[in-house]
């Protein structure tokens, strides 16, 4: 046996004897985008100390405002005071503490700074010290040098030459500023001239240690140190290993421990706090930050001694037992020099603290002694041990150092590689970890291993000892990763992850879906080079649809004739199946063929059954389905993709290849197969200043309530199965296309939306029941975590952010999912598969701390026999049931339901907040043991446009804008186009007549595209134009031109502001 597939491990593969032997080589470069799972990292001996900050965001119900927290255990936040005000920036100084405060325009979407103002951290009274209304720049953060005495703040601004007016860029700012007037006065622009400002640094945090250095972190995650005296230079210290977001950020120094603590706000996971050393920029993550919190001004409160008083002790270790003890040794040297680095002539005496609580004091103490003493506790953690000198001038700086006492559990395993055998099994080695999970002691001779195989949750192993282990136990081919749970007699310690692998020897679990995510799942497949040259490959392209393909490369001597077969597939005589797959050319200069066969075996004699074939001449992308052949034997099947195009043709790609059981051999539909639904309540709404019209129509129910039961209907018999993929994308409510579902918004709230992506699908953020999500049509971030349980769609349920108003608190979720009316004769069964969003980001960053992962919803399901008010149902169970994912599997809920009930129903009602995502796919209710139903609702594909006869758009969106129309009747109809054919068209009559129409938009201006990615278009050349910010700050202008560059316009909401012969006209522009 040897390996087929190996992912990248960094040691040699030990303790594999003859199977190790036979392994040559490991996959590499573009083959595999990551290799292995970031390596755990031992969990930051952070100080038992509060630390305090302007809370401007969190995902839970805290008030904004002041906050504190530990720093040992920065998840839970106590509210201090309330500010309705926001911050952007504030520092501690001796004289008190001062931030930047700004309040948020929600109406225009823009900020509006205020003032400079003081806190009185007592009382919590605000003073307004100066008016900075006027100001342009932002501050980022802010830091106080206790050697100068001066504030700095870290600014974000924009930089524009009068003169050459297409020069606008971006930079950071660094600024000192007077506490007791506000004024603030430039001392460095961050601008690479060299690069003609075109490579500028940008900063996002600022703090300053004791000696007045000056430290920021960049957006590239880059610890720097400001040179002051040599104007400010960037002296980059190293990369922390952490990728901030481009938004608001903080950080502070404490001079106890010597470390910056950086409150870290990401865009694809939740804010850390981090530990980072100043001198290395070595980066531990200490614990999520509250409730998914954004802060400002961070600051960790410390006592700074006077000048005479002793400087901190120095060289400080805290050293734990080495045979794993409940004891540790302190060891410094008694300071030589006073806190003002004068020679200290006077030491009366040092202690030592444990937690809060002296324990031992050195009286007298010598000066520039080296003073041991061992500490024995009760019980093994965290102890933070603090050094305090002290003369008669009073108390000196203290001294701080946080280490783990006695036996820890393990830290996670580490390096986690896994490979492929020939006969499809797993196999994963690891690097055994030495240290405790906290940095402690751990008992190596009880050390053992429990192996997880996901999706599916299945232990495949434990008390499993060394740094290998390979699974015999997969059955069915598809993509597996392994969890690997450390443990000794104290516990067990943090779990590892391998990365996700194609296992399995053949597909016997349907559907199977392929995307050709990495180089280990395309060599899954078989290649058949038959006539020598260029064959098929693994292709990565990162397109807007699609990352990865498997690509046929062209040849420029032979033509095509290279087959690429599918693993091994299970199918049953007497059952139906079909294959599905996005194919496309290269250009319309080269043309392309290839055809799709059928057979069963992986050789050119066994794939003669040609079942379609292809010519393409472009390279769009587009779908297919075929129907396979009659299955007559049960056995193992393949499907091939046969490239034949003629020689020096480019290349042919193919991806997202679905293999599916359309029948088990019975059932009966739930509709009519030849009936295609039309769009209905088409509108055209007349913009009478350009000619422009908006056409809006409906499909299915937009409305999402429901009433009483219909008394006149008899209810259904039939057996029912939904699977989504008859609806459009994105609608709300979805129903009528297949059955008549029924839904209630119970919570009126209004549901999370991205963060990070503006308008992701057009009904993102919109209050709702449930919708139709499709994941592959958004990006990978959604569809990996979450993809579809059969075919392209499914049912989602969204937690909310806001209630009806926009207000925080958010509602609990309360949202009815309910079926057509039924009429079965005896008990029936309802089922469906659901999960819930893993949030992978959340167990990457902080799976460690456990408590605030968004990846466990709630949920009921009831029936009635009267109406579908929500107070009709009867529950299944007293409690609602509780789904938890970890991964992208779905899981099976299945329901015996009395032949009484006439709508069955889920309802959707996670609690605490801690909700996000719960999905539904492939509901049946159906008389126990029927067959699946095959499907006979159509696949919905798109919406087809049409103004005066003529085709104007294809759209899955049920709106559509015209432009340029001339006055006069016209007539506009839309068809609904699905896989099997078209609806009969809804046909709205109008008549467009220009009116009202000012001297500008005469004069034929107008913006476009919009939104915007490149360039923006005016429609005619104007006098200026100028791109404002919606600060009101210009990031760009051009004269006399009839369009704008938008290069290096970060993304945004922007006003562009046009002059024409003393006519202005601004319009608004989003920038993607």
């Amino acid at each position: 046996m040897k390996f087929k597939t190996v992912l990248t491990l960094a040691l040699p593969l030990l303790g594999m004897g003859a199977v190790a032997a036979q392994t040559s080589s490991f996959l590499s470069g573009d083959e595999v985008k990551q290799t292995r799972m970031r390596q755990h990292r031992v969990v930051a001996a952070a100080p038992n100390t509060t630390a305090r900050a302007w809370m401007v965001r969190d995902r839970g119900d805290l008030p904004l405002g002041l906050v504190s927290f530990n720093v040992a255990a920065p998840e839970t936040f106590t509210s201090l005071f309330t500010l309705p005000d926001k911050v952007f920036a504030g520092v501690n100084t001796p004289s008190g503490y001062y931030f930047y405060r700004f309040r948020e325009d929600t109406a225009n979407e823009t900020m509006i700074p205020l003032a400079w103002s003081s806190l009185d951290p007592a009382t919590g009274e605000i003073t307004d010290i100066a008016d900075w209304k006027d100001k342009a720049f932002i501050f980022n953060d802010m830091a106080y040098d206790y050697k100068s005495g001066k504030i700095y703040g870290l600014s974000r601004e924009y930089y524009t030459d009068e003169y050459l007016t297409a020069l606008s860029f971006e930079y950071s700012g660094l600024y000192t500023i007077d506490a007791s007037t506000g004024v603030a006065t430039q001392v460095k622009q961050f601008i690479n001239w060299d690069t003609g400002a075109l490579a500028n640094p940008t900063y996002i945090t600022l703090t300053a240690d004791l000696e007045g250095n000056l430290y920021a972190i960049d957006v590239n995650g880059y610890l720097v140190k400001f040179d002051r005296d040599n104007d400010y230079a960037e002296v980059e210290i190293g990369f922390t290993g952490h990728y901030p977001a481009q938004r608001l950020q903080t950080m502070t120094y404490d001079p106890m421990t010597g470390k910056i603590y950086w409150a870290a706000d990401y865009k694809s996971a939740l804010a850390e706090l981090l530990m980072v050393d100043p001198e290395t920029a070595e980066t531990q993550v200490i614990g999520l930050l509250g409730n998914d919190a954004r802060l400002a001004g961070l600051d960790i409160p410390c006592t700074i001694p006077s000048g005479g008083a002793p400087a901190a002790v120095t060289e400080m270790t805290v050293t734990p037992s080495a045979s794993g003890e409940n004891s540790a040794q302190i060891s410094f040297v008694n300071p030589t020099k006073t806190f003002g680095n004068s020679k200290l002539a006077s030491l009366t005496k040092v202690t030592i603290a444990r937690d809060g609580s002296e324990i031992h004091s050195v009286s007298p103490a010598n000066i520039g002694e080296t003073v041991n003493y061992t500490d024995q506790v009760s019980e093994a953690g965290y102890r933070t041990y603090v050094v305090t000198p002290y003369n008669a001038l009073g108390t000196g700086m203290a001294k701080s150092v946080t280490k783990w006492v006695g036996h820890d559990v393990p830290d996670a395993p580490g390096n986690v590689g896994i490979g492929r055998m020939d006969d499809g099994s797993g196999v994963i080695e690891w690097v055994e970890p030495t240290v405790g999970l906290h940095g402690g002691w751990i008992d190596a001779s009880s050390l053992r291993y429990r192996i997880v195989r996901m999706p599916g949750n299945t232990l495949v192993a434990e008390n499993v000892q060394g740094n290998t282990f390979t699974d015999h136990t997969v059955t069915s081919m598809g993509s597996y990763y392994y969890v690997i749970t450390p443990y000794t007699a104290d516990g067990d310690g943090a779990t590892a992850k391998s990365v996700t692998i194609e296992l399995g020897s053949e597909i016997s679990v349907l559907p199977y879906n392929c995307l050709f995510e990495n180089q280990s799942v395309f060599n899954t497949w078989t290649v058949i080079n038959n006539n020598g040259g260029s064959t098929w490959q693994w292709k990565k392209r990162g397109l807007s649809d699609y990352d990865c393909f498997a690509m046929y490369q062209y040849d420029s001597k032979n033509d095509g004739d290279d087959y690429l077969v599918s693993p091994p597939v299970r199918m049953k005589a007497g059952q139906t199946y079909s294959v599905k797959f996005n194919y496309r050319g290269s250009n319309a200069s080269h043309t392309e063929k290839f055809d799709v066969r059928f057979g069963n075996a992986a050789t050119v004699e066994g794939l003669t059954n040609s079942l379609k074939s292809y010519e393409l001449k472009d390279g769009d992308g587009r779908f297919d389905t075929i129907d396979l052949p009659e299955i007559t034997e049960d056995g193992t099947y393949y499907i091939a993709f046969h490239a034949t195009s003629e020689k020096n043709m480019y290349n042919i790609y193919i991806t997202d290849v679905t293999i599916s059981c359309t029948s088990s051999g019975g059932g009966t539909g739930g509709g009519d197969e030849d009936s295609f639904k039309a769009p209905t309540n088409l509108k055209a709404t007349v913009n009478a200043e350009y000619g422009d019209v908006v056409l809006s129509w409906a499909y299915g129910n937009t409305g999402g309530e429901t009433g009483g039961d219909d008394d006149d209907d008899p209810g259904l018999s039939v057996e029912i199965l939904e699977d989504w993929e008859g609806y459009p994308s994105f609608i709300l409510n979805p129903t009528a296309t297949t059955w008549d579902w029924s839904y209630i918004d119970g919570d009126k709230g209004i549901p999370y939306v991205s963060d990070y992506e503006a308008d992701a699908y057009p009904t993102d953020g919109k209050p709702l029941a449930a919708m139709i999500m499709a994941p592959y049509e958004l990006t990978k971030d959604v569809y990996y975590p979450n993809p579809p349980h059969s075919g392209d769609k499914y049912l989602l349920f969204k937690s909310n952010f806001y209630d009806g108003n926009s207000q925080r608190p958010a509602p609990a979720p309360d949202d009815y999912f309910i079926s057509p009316k039924l009429n079965y004769s005896s008990d029936f069964v309802f089922s469906f598969w659901c999960k819930a969003d893993p949030d992978l980001e959340g167990q990457e960053s902080g799976g460690l701390w456990g408590s605030t992962l968004w990846n466990t919803e709630q949920f009921r399901v009831g029936y009635s026999t009267t109406g579908k008010e929500a107070s009709d149902f009867i529950w299944l169970t007293d409690e609602p049931e509780v789904i938890t994912s970890m991964d992208n599997s779905w899981t099976f809920k299945e329901y015996a339901i009395p032949a009484a009930a006439k709508y069955v129903c889920i309802n959707y009602c996670t609690k605490d907040y801690n909700g996000f995502w719960f999905m539904v796919d492939d509901i049946s209710i159906a008389m126990p043991n029927a067959g699946k139903p095959r499907r006979v609702a159509p696949t919905f594909s798109n919406f087809d446009v049409y103004v005066d006869g003529n085709k104007v758009a294809s759209t899955q969106a049920t709106s559509y804008t015209v432009t340029g129309l001339e006055e006069g009747d016209h007539t506009a109809s839309v068809v609904a186009v699905y896989a099997e054919g078209e609806s009969e068209p809804a046909t709205v009559n109008f008549n467009v007549k220009l009116g009202g129409v000012d001297e500008i938009a005469a004069q034929g201006i107008r913006i476009y595209p919009n939104p915007a990615t490149d360039v923006v278009n005016f429609g005619t050349a104007v006098d200026t134009a100028e791109l404002l910010d919606m600060s009101g700050r210009c990031v760009a202008k051009v004269q006399d031109a009839a369009a704008m560059n938008l290069a290096g316009v970060a993304p945004g909401i922007y006003l562009v502001r046009m002059t024409v012969a003393g006519n202005v006209h601004t319009s608004r522009l989003i920038v993607k």
